[in-house]
Parts: C-alpha cells; sequence; structure tokens
C-alpha cells in the first residue's frame, strides 16, 4: 500500500499513466463513481497552491466539473476551491463554490460585502431544523416553492434576505427587552429579559428554555427565525 495516498499499487499506477495524464489533457476517465482518484488529486492541488495559486484554482475547477459530487466526485472539493478563492480574496467565487454549503453565518458574514445575494429556499431549510409536518414532507415541492416565494418576495422589498434583516434586529445596538419585543410575534416565542420562553398555543403558560443575553442565545434565535420562516411558508401546504 501506498500509506500517504492510500492507495494499492495498482491504483496508484492507474492512477500516475490513466487518471491523471488524461484529466491533464481534458479527457476525464470513467472512473465507475469511485472519488478515490480525484481525491487524492485534490489533496495534491492543495499541496501545490503555494507554488501556483492561479493553475491550482483552475485544475480544481475542472476536477469539480469533471467528477461532481452528485456523480460520485469528491466530497470536500467544493470547500476546497472556496477556500481557494478565499485565500485569494476572491470572496463572491468562494461562496458561489459552496453553493448549498454556504453556511448562515458565512451568509451573514459576507452578505453586504457580496452586496446582498439571495437565498434559496434549500438553504435556509439546511440552516433550521425543520418543523414541517409529515403531510408537508409529501408535498415538499409545493412548500420549497412557497418558501422561496416569501424568501424572493422579502429581498425584493427590503433589498436584504430575510436572514439578514432578522440577524440585524437580534444584534440591535439596544436593551434586550426592545430586541425581543421587535421579534417575538414573528418567531412565536414569548421573552423577557432574563429568560427565553416557547409559547405553545395547545398548552397554559411557557417554558423557559434559555437566556438571551449573550450571542449564542441571539444566534438560537435566527434558528428558531428560520424554522419559523419555514415552517409558515408550508402552512396550508403540508
Amino acid at each position: 500500500m501506498d500509506e500517504e495516498k492510500g492507495m494499492t499499487r495498482f491504483q496508484e499506477s492507474f492512477y500516475h499513466r490513466v487518471f491523471l495524464p488524461a484529466f491533464l489533457a481534458g479527457s476525464a476517465v470513467d472512473v465507475n463513481g469511485q472519488p478515490g482518484y480525484a481525491e487524492v488529486l485534490v489533496a495534491s492541488l492543495v499541496e501545490e497552491r503555494d507554488a501556483d495559486p492561479s493553475a491550482a484554482r483552475r485544475s480544481l475547477t475542472a476536477l469539480i466539473d469533471a467528477y461532481p459530487y452528485e456523480k460520485g466526485g469528491p466530497l470536500y472539493a467544493k470547500d476546497t476551491l472556496a477556500m481557494f478563492c478565499f485565500l485569494d480574496g476572491d470572496f463572491a467565487a468562494g461562496y458561489d463554490a459552496l453553493g448549498l454549503g454556504a453556511t448562515a453565518s458565512l451568509h451573514l458574514t459576507l452578505a453586504e460585502h457580496l452586496g446582498h445575494p439571495p437565498l434559496t429556499a434549500l438553504q435556509v431549510l439546511r440552516w433550521g431544523e425543520w418543523g414541517i409536518t409529515r403531510k408537508g414532507i409529501h408535498d415538499m415541492n409545493n412548500i420549497l416553492r412557497a418558501l422561496q416565494a416569501r424568501l424572493d418576495a422579502f429581498q425584493a422589498e427590503n433589498g436584504v434576505s430575510i436572514v439578514t434583516d432578522f440577524w440585524r434586529r437580534l444584534t440591535a445596538d439596544k436593551p434586550v427587552d426592545g430586541v425581543v419585543a421587535d421579534i417575538e410575534d414573528e418567531v412565536q416565542q414569548v421573552f423577557t429579559a432574563g429568560s427565553w420562553s416557547r409559547t405553545d398555543p395547545r398548552r397554559r403558560g411557557s417554558t423557559p428554555i434559555r437566556r438571551i443575553g449573550t450571542l449564542k442565545a441571539r444566534y438560537r434565535g435566527l434558528s428558531h427565525g428560520l424554522n419559523q420562516v419555514a415552517t409558515t411558508a408550508s402552512s396550508g401546504l403540508g
């Protein structure tokens, strides 16, 4: 075995004699959905990037096109490409490379710099905890369309994503009581300055969950907000 690459001698020979020359020539070979060869190339490009960043980025882009993850390509290739782009200072390309893999925190960090890119329904669903009923799951296409319509309408009216707007309100420079009063109706929560409580219309009263005076608690508030966006978009459908 090649300890560094985790390949047998036959696999290593195939990589150097067939896979790599064909890829460099622009005629990628069919590897029957096995990601191992492409993963070795990704690792090699990471090592080679310092010597020629532009060449490494071009090669990695071509590799992703030739062996997309959906067809058995390497799992972390897009994350690696995003890293290359960020290191180059090309934040727009890095954000685009991640696609659905872009996190909520990354969106919030880069939104203003990138001119507030629109969100997709699948992104928002990935960021929150699904609150969709079993019937709704069977009608997922309509739920995604309804959620996308809400996201698009909000951005068209306000110029920023609903997530960015909600985060701005959560982190507003004002007393906590003022922050929670601004959001509790939308996320169907009841807050006080010292506690975070969930209101369930089927029960009397509410159950304290978490203090809201910290950044962690405010980020949890963003998660509740995302859940509510997805759930209300599916109301009447699921």
